[in-house]
């Protein structure tokens, strides 16, 4: 057998950032032959830390926004090289990115000329769907809110505060990895959930409190590991008369009652065994919280995907043949060493942020665009070469 082909097989190599060594496996040789990308230099979870120092979601700052000069809450703190404008301004039609377009300067790196833009484009304070908020300031990487506080990684949610990676949560409170759910308090990866509290990975469930691993129950109170039951106290089956009897007698709008429930239902947890994985309804996967996939390996907070390798945060399927991909998903494919891409992306590698968008190579925030390299914060652009518009034929030659 040949040394090429040994090499296409697997290959280990030691990463040049931490020094330690890691496996290229033939699968991940036939992406990165198909992306038309090198094989990677750095192991996957220095990937993923490089990936993640791009990403800011939920750490807000008070400065001024740069064009209206109106006291703002931003993602950038007052020391930023480059300017940042509001929402409000920053979606105005009075200006537009373009205006910083740059000449390919052969003499200099392709890098330098990127750093440049980098640092003279206006940035949004904020990244939401501005047209789509609604009485909402106080929140980021969010889309389609309203009346919502302090919300990172939200959407479509109302009359909400203090939530992180949900979609569809409504009249809650202090809910992590959720989705919908209504009249709810204190959950942590639960999906359709309502009038509960003090839950974790519980799905289809109402009127459920301090339980964990519950699937289509209602009426339960420090449970664990339940599917299909009703009225059930710490476990023991009551009749409906006697649950609420039991209800009655618990104190539950008393701080020391709830941290006594708290210990009592983790002591309960400790003596069921665990399942594997967070997820369902899946084939050929490695990680956690996955549901509804296929071939996913090495990744985690995956809904609905195929083919994914390396990658975080895609809960919002369908996500297909990616790696290296962290947050967002919702119809992307093609996709390599991206960060908060989705809603109908395709073939991204490179980039921090993308939106409706396809065809994008090493560029920083692109919306509803296509064929761009080296680009910062495009909107409705194609055919542009660092910000600068070019035609077809030139972009393509």
């Amino acid at each position: 057998m040949s040394l090429e082909k040994i090499r296409i097989i697997a290959e280990k190599r030691n990463c040049q950032n931490c020094q330690k060594e890691f496996i290229i496996e033939s699968e991940d040789f036939e992406f990165y032959e198909k992306m038309k990308v090198p094989a990677p230099t750095w192991c996957p979870d220095c990937r993923t830390k490089r990936r993640m120092s791009f990403y800011n979601a939920k750490s807000l700052y008070k400065r001024k926004c740069d064009k209206c000069k109106q006291e703002i809450v931003s993602i950038y703190g007052k020391d930023t090289e480059f300017p940042v404008y509001c929402p409000k301004c920053w979606w105005a039609d009075d200006w537009d990115t373009k205006e910083y377009a740059l000449d390919f300067d052969f003499g200099i790196t392709f890098l330098e000329q990127f750093k440049w833009l980098m640092d003279v484009i206006p940035r949004p304070a904020l990244e939401v769907d501005y047209l789509r908020m609604v009485n909402s300031p106080y929140v980021n990487a969010c889309g389609a809110l309203k009346n919502c506080y302090l919300v990172f990684l939200g959407s479509r949610s109302e009359n909400s505060a203090y939530l992180y990676s949900v979609g569809d949560v409504n009249d809650s409170m202090d809910c992590t990895n959720t989705s919908i759910v209504e009249s709810s308090y204190f959950l942590f990866n639960n999906s359709r959930i309502y009038s509960s509290s003090f839950l974790v990975n519980c799905n289809d469930c109402i009127n459920v409190h301090f339980s964990c691993n519950l699937k289509n129950c209602n009426d339960c109170l420090g449970c664990v590991n339940l599917q299909n039951k009703s009225y059930c106290f710490f476990n023991k089956q009551y009749t409906k008369s006697d649950y609420e009897e039991k209800i009655k007698q618990a104190n539950l709008g008393s701080y020391a009652y709830v941290q006594k429930i708290q210990k009592r239902i983790k002591k309960l947890f400790m003596q069921y065994p665990v399942k594997y994985i967070n997820g369902y309804k899946n084939n050929n996967v490695s990680g956690n919280y996955i549901w509804n996939s296929k071939d996913v390996k090495n990744s985690y907070g995956i809904d609905n995907g195929e083919n994914i390798k390396y990658s975080q945060m895609l809960e919002e399927g369908p996500t297909r043949d990616c790696y290296d991909y962290t947050n967002w998903g919702d119809n992307a494919s093609n996709i390599y060493e991206t960060v908060c891409a989705g809603e109908g992306v395709s073939s991204l590698k490179f980039i921090n942020g993308a939106w409706v968008s396809c065809d994008i190579e090493y560029s920083d925030n692109a919306l509803h665009s296509n064929n761009l390299f080296g680009c910062i914060l495009m909107r409705k652009k194609s055919y542009c070469i660092l910000n600068k518009q070019y035609s077809k034929e030139e972009y393509f030659p």
